[in-house]
């Protein structure tokens, strides 16, 4: 990247983090009259001051903000994290989504027949008990108090396209993320938790594409205008070979004609699924159908992708794909400690929530343009350990309204590609890898 495109990054980043910041500040009521510690330089103190430490007390972060020349004692800081403030870090959050994309793509060839490739996934973050009125928990004896974070990632970019929360209750079939970003050619990945038969009808009328593992009690149709259904377990079992593809129809409002991708699987892997699944019912009082245990001997994928565009294999493959959104929860948890709430009130809690956020937004907006080369692939655990040493530094050029900060980010970039590299694997292959093999 030239020196100019630094540039232009470092004032992209400075309008969030001190123009935007400032005047949302005052817009939500933070900042009513003068004072020592301005919104944007709350904002950068709770930001940059989680990024480089994720658990960082009140205490820590008044000497980040002390290096940013504000002399604030922690009580004061205290008195700061309220409803308003919350309010900022929540529009910030919004703004840096909207505004913080590249325009980047992985390499040339990998699901070029896509704009897109959205996958939508979710994760649930433990809460304090106390918190249950506002997020309650999906598991009421295990968990009272628990939030929902729902995330949209483009995985060709590498830009996040949205984060909702939700209490940990809320079932992912009703969120709307999939079909906010369905558009001509994007290609759509969720798992089982968001099947639902009216997104697919929807993300098709929409000129997209998805990708998704069977449900096995849905509805399908040999033809579009017949009323029985297939008996699934039966209808597979009269198919040719051990993996292949058919055309069937969803059963819908709107039919959808889907193929029906199915793979059976080595007989030690359905004995185990078959083991898991009857332990599983036991748990429960219950017993496994015969149908379930039959069905548990195949690999069941449908897709509205044109054949030409992915074969049987390779449509199994892409599915691996959404797999790279449960890394990027792994890597907010584990190295940003998303997860890790202290026994805070709400506001509390929610202003830490948002700030981490935050801090991995604009990490993901600078790692994203160094995905694009392939060999060898960046280790995004690796570049977020580069990025969280850099926290202070930032804090340093604030201090001086951004001057150097371009400096500073061209030398987070060449940090990346020296020292956040993954290691070949010949014997393990990545995705990425495995796409560019498959030519997928």
């Amino acid at each position: 990247m030239s020196t100019d495109k630094f540039t232009a990054k470092a004032q992209q980043l400075k309008q969030l983090l001190e123009t935007e910041a400032e005047q949302m500040s005052r817009a939500v009521g933070v900042v009513q009259r003068r004072s020592k510690l301005s919104g944007a330089s709350l904002v950068q103190i709770l930001v940059m001051g989680w990024l480089g430490k994720p658990q960082a007390s009140l205490n820590e972060l008044v000497q980040v903000g002390r290096d940013l020349g504000v002399q604030i004692s922690a009580a004061a800081l205290q008195q700061r994290i309220t409803e308003r403030t919350v309010a900022l870090l929540q529009g910030l959050t919004g703004v840096a989504l909207k505004r913080l994309r590249q325009p980047t793509r992985l390499p040339e060839g990998v699901l070029k027949h896509f704009s897109a490739v959205n996958i939508v996934d979710s994760s649930l973050i433990h809460l304090p008990d106390k918190l249950q009125a506002h997020f309650r928990g999906s598991r009421k004896h295990i968990s009272p108090a628990e939030m929902k974070v729902q995330l949209s990632f483009e995985y060709l970019s590498g830009n996040l396209n949205a984060i909702e929360l939700h209490s940990g209750i809320s079932p992912d079939q009703g969120c709307e993320l999939p079909l906010a970003w369905a558009r001509p050619d994007s290609l759509t990945l969720m798992d089982l938790g968001y099947f639902k038969k009216s997104h697919w009808a929807n993300i098709d009328q929409a000129g997209g594409y998805f990708v998704s593992r069977l449900q096995t009690q849905t509805g399908l149709l040999a033809q579009a205008e017949e009323d029985y259904l297939i008996d699934l377990p039966s209808f597979l079992s009269s198919l040719p070979g051990i993996q292949g593809e058919v055309k069937v129809y969803l059963k819908t409002k709107q039919t959808v004609c889907v193929r029906l991708v199915y793979a059976r699987l080595p007989d030690d892997v359905v004995a185990e699924r078959r083991r898991k699944a009857k332990s599983n019912a036991r748990r429960r009082g219950k017993t496994c159908s015969q149908r379930h245990l039959d069905l548990l001997a195949w690999a069941l994928f449908i897709t509205n992708v044109p054949a030409d565009w992915l074969s049987p294999q390779q449509v199994m493959l892409v599915y691996r794909v959404r797999w790279q959104v449960e890394l990027i929860f792994k890597l907010w948890k584990s190295q940003a400690h998303l997860d890790k709430i202290g026994p805070y009130h709400l506001e509390r809690v929610l202003c830490q929530f948002y700030a981490r956020l935050l801090g991995l937004i604009l990490f993901h907006w600078q790692v994203a343009p160094c995905r694009a080369t392939h060999c060898p692939e960046i280790s995004l655990p690796k570049a977020l350990a580069i990025f969280q040493r850099f926290a202070l530094p930032f804090v340093a050029v604030m201090r001086q309204h951004g001057r150097g900060l371009a400096r500073i980010l061209e030398r987070i970039e060449d940090d990346f590609r020296c020292f956040a590299l993954k290691t070949t694997r010949r014997k393990s292959p990545s995705t990425l890898q495995l796409l560019i093999l498959s030519g997928a």
